[in-house]
């Protein structure tokens, strides 16, 4: 109600160019907190509003759309150039 749990958030896929972001999430559940000598998970959920969402997939870049995107003053990784 004071929005003291609220937070920005900003998931990006570590294999690729997709990001999602909100500047308003908090914490829906908060999992169990089991210990032991083993590694274990730990299910949490976030609830966003507001989400922003750029798919960007993962696959290489062609000369022509890296063309594009330089006009626009983007730069492009070198590890999406075909």
């Amino acid at each position: 109600r004071n929005n003291s749990g609220i937070f920005s958030i900003i998931i990006k896929d570590g294999s690729g160019r997709s990001v999602y972001s909100s500047s308003q999430a908090y914490i829906g559940v908060v999992p169990n907190s089991d210990f032991g000598k083993d590694a274990g998970n730990r299910d949490w959920i976030i609830n966003c509003t507001a989400v922003a969402t750029h798919i960007g997939g993962n696959g290489l870049i062609n000369p022509e759309d890296i063309d594009t995107l330089s006009a626009l003053d983007t730069n492009v990784d070198s590890q999406w150039v075909r």
